[in-house]
């Protein structure tokens, strides 16, 4: 994680800084990162990026950090919703997930070439993320169960699991490898999960 020294930047300049680590990271694959283009266009000397970072496994790990801190400002309110059912709630992350992807591309181009890398695949902080949302899932799911909206006798652990990768796979499918448009992705997302909330035997 970045030093002191960084977080007692001025917001200004520390908003330059990720730029620059944005832009670069938004376009080339983790080794092929070049510190010098981030140092260049944050106008920084070389020194003071070792003052703020380690090495470039330290900036890479902080932007993993940032972009998940900025996309949970589009979550927190579902988190905190009680008036929605699990499948309601699921689709409103998703759909919140469509809001972030719009107002920060490059992000996503970064997530992009982020998904290649063995530093992210093996990241304690992407396990650490998709435990945290799997554990959520589990207890929406265990909230409806009480309700009596889900089935009590199903495993809430695999429910949550199979409905995660599920949308996941969706989500790669559009946002990295381009397969489906927006419009084709909101759909497949409210077709995954009306499939999950109905089932699929005609009961007649």
């Amino acid at each position: 994680m970045p030093t002191q020294t960084f977080h007692n930047l001025k917001l200004s300049k520390k908003e330059k800084i990720i730029e620059a680590i944005t832009d670069e990271l938004s376009r080339t694959t983790y080794d092929n990162i070049n510190i010098q283009n981030i140092i260049k266009q944050a106008s920084i000397p070389r020194g003071s990026f070792y003052q703020y970072f380690n090495d470039k496994d330290d900036m890479y790990h902080y932007f993993m950090t940032y972009i998940g801190q900025t996309k949970m400002i589009y979550f927190k309110d579902i988190f905190t919703i009680t008036d929605k059912s699990f499948i309601e709630r699921v689709e409103a992350l998703y759909l919140a997930g469509l809001n972030f992807k719009r107002d920060y591309p490059k992000f996503v181009k970064a997530g992009e070439f982020m998904m290649s890398s063995p530093i992210y695949q093996n990241s304690d902080v992407v396990k650490q993320g998709f435990e945290q949302i799997l554990s959520i899932y589990e207890s929406w799911i265990k909230h409806d169960q009480q309700l009596g909206l889900i089935r009590p006798e199903l495993d809430s652990k695999v429910l949550a699991s199979i409905i995660m990768d599920f949308l996941n796979k969706v989500t790669i499918d559009s946002f990295i490898y381009h397969k489906l448009d927006e419009s084709e992705w909101v759909l497949s997302i409210k077709t995954v999960l009306d499939i999950f909330k109905k089932g699929i035997i005609n009961h007649v």
